[in-house]
């Protein structure tokens, strides 16, 4: 009996459980943040920025056109800085 078959799902198990550990850590640090776009979407930008800053502000413009791109597959949390 071959051992690879069952090491690749063994890894692949392991792998599978951090992804769902990375998800719970992510969706617990957002956690009552402001979130726009699809609450469930696959792909989450966490935005740190300030108000006063120019090259946030510059930053907004280009998280504006990915929000437009992609408005079902992404969804942005803010966090001030």
């Amino acid at each position: 009996m071959d051992a690879r078959p069952r090491a690749r799902s063994t890894r692949e198990e392991q792998e599978a459980q951090q992804a769902v550990e990375r998800k719970t850590q992510l969706e617990e640090a957002i956690a009552g943040l402001p979130v726009r776009g699809n609450p469930d979407a696959p792909v989450t930008i966490v935005e740190f920025s300030d108000f006063q800053c120019p090259y946030c502000r510059k930053a907004a413009g280009i998280i504006a056109d990915i929000k437009e791109e992609h408005p079902d597959d992404v969804r942005v949390v803010f966090k001030h800085f």
